[in-house]
């Protein structure tokens, strides 16, 4: 999740393949938005980047995630939604999507939105492959922060 921009990625029914849906502005409104998103789309599970530091220590925007987690999760509930919200490690998921979209010959000065959208991806594909794997749900559920 950004500070400044929130990458949305959704995957198909068989939840074998990721792909973007949009760039949601951070901010006051940032919430609502996904959570229309959410009603739009009907997912089984929302996966929200977790930001950490490259040797796992918390940072602020760690816990900004968090609390954007928490913030999701309080409005399906208030709506008596069941939904899966988890955090799943990000780290180096935007450098993935730049050094991608970078080698398709897009500048990332003049590709945010998308470099954000790639990245939603990547933690979506992670999340779906630790699925696969398990059988179980991926990340950590959002209630086992509070």
């Amino acid at each position: 999740m950004g500070t400044a921009r929130i990458g949305v990625a959704r995957c198909d029914p068989d939840a074998t393949m990721a792909f973007p849906v949009s760039t949601i502005k951070a901010g006051s409104e940032a919430v609502s938005e996904l959570a229309g998103l959410v009603a739009e789309y009907e997912p089984l599970a929302v996966y929200i980047g977790l930001p950490m530091g490259l040797k796992g220590n918390v940072t602020a925007s760690t816990q900004m995630a968090i609390d954007f987690g928490k913030q999701l999760h309080s409005i399906f509930e208030e709506k008596e939604i069941s939904l899966h919200v988890a955090m799943v490690d990000e780290r180096l998921s935007t450098v993935s999507a730049t050094n991608s979209l970078q080698a398709a010959g897009r500048n990332s000065k003049n590709s945010r939105e998308f470099i954000d959208q790639a990245a939603a991806v990547i933690i979506l594909e992670q999340a779906l492959a630790i699925e696969m794997s398990t059988s179980k749900l991926a990340g950590i559920s959002i209630e086992d922060y509070k």
